[in-house]
């Protein structure tokens, strides 16, 4: 079977958008019950605030004004989704062409990150604000690129601050690849940094972020509440660094190791006299990305000596480690890519292009068959119907989980619904309806009683006990999920 690789900029754009299209639709075939990430954006999208969890809010402002083109529905949860994802293929195809790869070589190099778990199957299946933060990433290092290949002009700098702003906005992480970013452009010439001009990029970065930093100042306890996910303890010792090293190289094995296995599985590059450290006599766009690589290693490993972190995850490397295939494919000798070799990448993708496609698809429909069940088996619709004849209508609905919200928020669209820590205002007296999972807790759990109180809002309980909707799992015929729920009366 003779597959080749786009030799070109438009004949790569054009896959890449058929085939993210083709996502769109098979989302949209998988069913209306959502996924964690697309379940939180339905409920935090029901308005515009300058912020509203631990992440900061840029993914939540796009999904709004997608939500009043499209609508609130799955439609334009994939289509915000699908798109962002074209910009991190988009944006690596062009850093690659800018590092001098070759039309068909830079594209095998973006299809690449269909082999970084993370962005190939992770990124499809249920990823938000990584996604988002990935995009800018990219779009940042195909400016960095241009910049350090020719003179920059003021107008680079000022789309420079732009992206410092909304990858900021995006996802703090962000901020580790700017870092690096930086100091790999100073390094290569230091009057890329060092220069008036670039004053303009932080004005236009600070600006872009003066309201949500705003918020930040006002909402310190939800602003930082993600960062209980690092775990961290504080500075460590070198002798007690081990364990935290050791899940910090895991995280980056995780992430990058199906894309170096099938690579050498595919060139079969390796030992043919190539040194990928070796710098000397580079271009400056891949000496870029070869420095990018060392700085981001060193910026987290700093990371992980001063906040003694623990728990590491290998989709927070996605906007840092993204552009590993790239740095691969410039590293190698082009002779190595003989047709036969381009060949063989061509099938290697195709074929991992189609086990994502058919995962996705039977993850949801054959899962049950072997009773295994995911997010999208969530009963939503009978759960919202149930529900929805026994509470008053316009009852405001407040969850313990966000899986939960999310899923109640689009099937009852006129109702406001949040769930803890979310910075979503409540009315601040009257009735409200608390909802659970009746078998992880028996009564009202503790998290949603202290999240109504940090709203400096006081529920009284019934004597009554709470009452309990068991309904079948979707697509399941012995499988339940149990809701509970309870009518509150709240008071200032």
């Amino acid at each position: 079977m003779n597959i080749g690789l786009p030799d070109n900029a438009p004949r790569f754009l054009w896959l890449i958008a058929a085939y993210f299209a083709f996502h769109v639709v098979l989302r949209l075939t998988l069913g209306s019950s959502l996924e964690l990430d697309e379940a939180e954006q339905m409920v935090l999208a029901q308005r515009l605030q300058a912020g509203y969890t631990g992440q900061p809010p840029l993914y939540t402002w796009l999904q709004i004004g997608f939500f009043a083109i499209f609508g609130q529905g799955v439609l334009a949860l994939a289509l915000l989704k699908n798109l962002l994802l074209f910009s991190i293929y988009a944006g690596t195809y062009f850093a690659a062409r800018t590092l001098g790869l070759h039309g068909a070589l830079a594209a095998a190099a973006a299809l690449s990150l269909l082999l970084l778990t993370d962005i190939g199957w992770e990124s499809q299946r249920d990823l938000t604000h990584s996604v988002l933060v990935t995009s800018i990433a990219a779009l940042t290092l195909w400016l960095g690129c241009v910049m350090v290949a020719g003179m920059p002009r003021p107008r680079h700098y000022l789309l420079l601050g732009l992206l410092i702003g909304l990858g900021t906005l995006s996802k703090l992480n962000y901020l580790f690849f700017l870092a690096a970013l930086l100091l790999a452009l100073f390094s290569i010439d230091r009057r890329l940094i060092l220069r008036p001009t670039f004053v303009l990029s932080v004005v236009l970065a600070a600006v872009l972020l003066s309201p949500y930093a705003i918020w930040m100042g006002e909402a310190p306890a939800v602003a930082t509440s993600s960062l209980a996910k690092l775990d961290t303890a504080g500075p460590v010792m070198l002798g007690d660094l081990g364990p935290n090293l050791a899940t910090f190289a895991g995280a980056i094995v995780q992430f990058c190791l199906l894309f170096v296995v099938l690579f050498f599985a595919a060139v079969r590059v390796w030992p043919r006299g190539w040194n990928p450290l070796r710098g000397e006599g580079r271009s400056a766009p891949a000496l870029l990305l070869l420095r990018l690589f060392w700085f981001s290693l060193a910026i987290l490993f700093a990371y992980l000596l001063v906040s003694g972190a623990s728990t590491f995850r290998g989709r927070w490397l996605m906007p840092l480690l993204f552009y590993l295939p790239v740095l691969f494919f410039a590293l190698v000798p082009a002779a190595v890519f003989t047709v036969t070799v381009r060949r063989r990448y061509a099938r290697l993708l195709l074929t991992v292009a189609l086990l994502v496609s058919v995962g996705l698809f039977a993850r949801v429909y054959l899962g049950p068959v072997f009773d295994r069940f995911a997010k999208p088996h969530f009963p939503a619709a009978a759960l919202a119907q149930a529900l929805e004849r026994r509470i008053r209508p316009g009852l405001p609905i407040v969850a313990m989980d966000s899986q939960i919200a999310g899923n109640l928020r689009h099937q009852l669209p006129a109702r406001l619904v949040s769930y803890p820590p979310v910075a979503i205002p409540l009315p601040t007296a009257g009735d409200v309806v608390l909802v659970w999972d009746a078998d992880k807790d028996d009564e009202v759990p503790d998290r949603i009683i202290e999240y109504l109180r940090q709203q400096s809002l006081q529920p009284v309980l019934p004597s009554t006990a709470p009452e309990v909707l068991e309904v079948p799992l979707r697509l399941s015929r012995t499988e339940t999920f149990r809701l509970a729920w309870q009518q509150v009366r709240l008071f200032p």
